[in-house]
């Protein structure tokens, strides 16, 4: 579909790379493999930006590269403050009780007064490329931490997501929230 656009189209993954439960990690040792084998291309590091996080900046991405190049660690990836808290998470057991994922007990604590958590938010992999072909996860050990607020860290992955999408950008609350760095 992107060829109909005019974009450039190196390769075409194979069928069982392209399906909705194809692991990611998968299709980006397979472009890796294909760059080497036919460009005899071997990048230094892989930058994933998943199309799914439709709202970081230019300037997000320039700050991964540079946290990558400055700490000389094997990887960055984006992360955003949990909200909700985990520790608030609750499990449903078959009787349809709660059940406490964490097991200590926070007892009636307000959840402005629990420790700063965050989650990944889908927006910046950025790893070695021998580092990735080594420990083939994104996440290899010293991974560091590039944190990014809660309004360009939205993760569109269900229909719902979408709609909160629109309604940023069609209630022009994205150009209020980033200003002309927004694209």
């Amino acid at each position: 579909m992107a060829g109909q656009y005019g974009a450039e189209l190196p390769f075409i993954r194979p069928t069982t790379l392209a399906q909705n439960d194809s692991p990611t990690l998968d299709v980006v040792l397979h472009a890796l493999d294909w760059l080497e084998a036919n460009e005899y291309y071997k990048p230094d590091a892989v930058l994933l930006l998943q199309p799914t996080s439709p709202f970081r900046l230019a300037a997000d991405i320039e700050r991964a590269i540079d946290l990558l190049i400055t700490c000389k660690c094997p990887a960055v990836v984006s992360i955003t403050p949990s909200h909700p808290h985990p520790f608030l998470a609750f499990r449903l057991t078959r009787s349809g009780s709660l059940k406490k994922v964490w097991r200590h007990d926070i007892g009636h604590v307000r959840r402005q007064d629990l420790p700063e958590t965050y989650h990944l938010n889908g927006a910046i992999y950025l790893i070695r490329t021998p580092i990735l072909r080594m420990h083939r996860t994104f996440l290899p050990k010293g991974t560091k931490a590039l944190v990014m607020p809660r309004e360009r860290s939205l993760d569109i992955d269900e229909p719902c997501d979408l709609l909160i999408a629109r309604a940023i950008v069609e209630g022009e609350l994205w150009q209020n929230m980033c200003g002309s760095q927004a694209a």
